[in-house]
């Protein structure tokens, strides 16, 4: 593993245990709080699905690029694929929520791990960077969430949930 591969491992590792306590010290009636107004108007147990579908995604994709393809289709569309797989994930339970965002984060940390600097090297096209190496798009998957998250915080900030 090279030496960079290490901090995004670890920074993967760090970043998901923030998202997970603070999803777990969540009070009950803040799950249903929307946290957009347009597009989707996702609440927040919504962006928990979408952190599930996010790193699920992002993990293909990097596989995908390691082996040698090209990454995301030029016709692939983030949005309808955000707003369907979100739409999937509708019948879980907040706790299996957590619990599928924390197995599949421990997966991209784990193959982040076995990653050597040409690993991170290689470019692929992600839906919203377009071409970028691997080491950015392991990069985003952290910083996803972190993005999310601030969302979350503020829009729970100006809520009248109590």
């Amino acid at each position: 593993m090279s030496e960079n591969a290490e901090k995004l491992a670890d920074r993967l590792a760090l970043e998901a245990q923030k998202c997970v306590e603070y999803f777990h010290a969540m009070p009950p009636k803040s799950w249903t709080v929307k946290i957009y107004t347009d597009g989707s108007q996702w609440d927040v147990r919504e962006l928990l699905a979408h952190f599930v579908s996010a790193e699920a995604a992002n993990t293909m994709l990097v596989e995908n690029i390691l082996l040698g393809g090209t990454g995301a289709p030029l016709e692939f569309d983030i949005d309808l694929f955000n707003e369907a797989d979100v739409q999937k994930h509708g019948h879980l339970s907040i706790d299996e929520l957590l619990e599928r965002f924390i197995n599949l984060r421990q997966s991209t940390v784990a193959m982040v791990q076995r990653m050597t600097s040409e690993d991170l090297s290689k470019v692929g096209r992600h839906p919203f960077l377009g071409q970028a190496k691997v080491e950015d798009i392991v990069k985003l998957i952290y910083l996803h969430d972190q993005i999310h998250l601030r969302d979350i915080k503020k829009a729970l900030s100006q809520s009248s949930i109590d």
